[in-house]
């Protein structure tokens, strides 16, 4: 008898980063504010940023889907910026796969 598995995914809150007019790291952080609403003690550092980013405790859904559009736009615009900006999410994205908690965060570049 063949069986057949059903995953029902739960629905996820998505993200959406567009990197492509991000000129200055500051602008960068900016955005990310802008975008994910930081809790009161975010500082515009990228520490500050890194603290948030693995925490994502203010945001109550317990699936987070992060999508980086147009990174390849800020790699030919500004190379320098670029490499932070990817080295960032390369970053979460691999603390989150590495951890085991009640969240799930996909981050896709």
């Amino acid at each position: 008898m063949n069986k057949t598995r059903l995953d029902f995914q739960k629905p996820a809150l998505e993200y959406f980063i567009d990197v492509r007019n991000i000129k200055t790291e500051t602008a960068f952080l900016q955005k990310m504010n802008e975008v994910f609403q930081f809790p009161s003690y975010f500082w515009m550092s990228l520490d500050s940023l890194d603290d948030c980013m693995m925490s994502l405790e203010w945001i109550e859904e317990p699936h987070i889907i992060i999508r980086v559009v147009h990174l390849d736009e800020l790699k030919q615009n500004c190379f320098k910026l670029y490499e932070i900006v990817e080295d960032t999410f390369q970053t979460y994205k691999n603390y989150w796969q590495d951890k085991t908690s009640e969240k799930q965060v996909e981050i896709h570049l």
